[in-house]
């Protein structure tokens, strides 16, 4: 039997998977814009990307507009 945290996590995977096939869908039909769009609508985080060069929504620790994973800030 899974505890609360496992249940948890795996909430988290699943919504995050159902939220990286949407960014993927949008960016194939219509373009980065309409995953900016979507992201700022929904209410994603926006962080620093270095692939795009600007600031895209996350989904975790990706970048919901090229899919790389995000360089933790430097201090």
């Amino acid at each position: 039997m899974r505890n609360d945290e496992q249940l948890v996590d795996d909430e988290v995977a699943s919504t995050e998977s159902a939220l990286a096939d949407t960014s993927k869908e949008l960016y194939d039909a219509i373009g980065p814009s309409a995953v900016l769009d979507w992201g700022f609508r929904i209410g994603l985080k926006f962080e620093p990307c270095t692939p795009c060069e600007m600031t895209t929504p996350s989904i975790g620790k990706i970048c919901a507009v090229c899919w790389t994973v995000r360089e933790k800030a430097q201090t």
